[in-house]
């Protein structure tokens, strides 16, 4: 396995109320999309406990350009796990 037993603990939570403990209720914000725009963020908000939006685009922006071939989905996935194991 990739990531240890002891890093995937960390993301695993007893929950304590009564289920569903998922809303099918999403949160939705809307925003015009214009020629500058260079890619578009989709994630849950598991990404904004360990990152700001600037900093998301910051890492995305250096990805594109210092990585073009790669997957920056990808990239997000495995520096969101790396902070989250330092931060716990």
């Amino acid at each position: 396995a990739k990531w240890n037993e002891a890093l995937l603990e960390m993301f695993r939570i007893d929950y304590i109320g009564n289920s569903p403990y998922l809303s099918c209720i999403p949160s939705v914000a809307h925003h015009r999309l214009c020629s500058n725009d260079r890619f578009l963020v989709l994630s849950s908000d598991g990404l904004y406990q360990y990152f700001s939006n600037e900093e998301v685009v910051s890492h995305v922006e250096w990805f594109l350009e210092n990585v073009p071939e790669g997957d920056p989905a990808q990239y997000l996935i495995t520096e969101l796990l790396l902070r989250a194991a330092k931060k716990n």
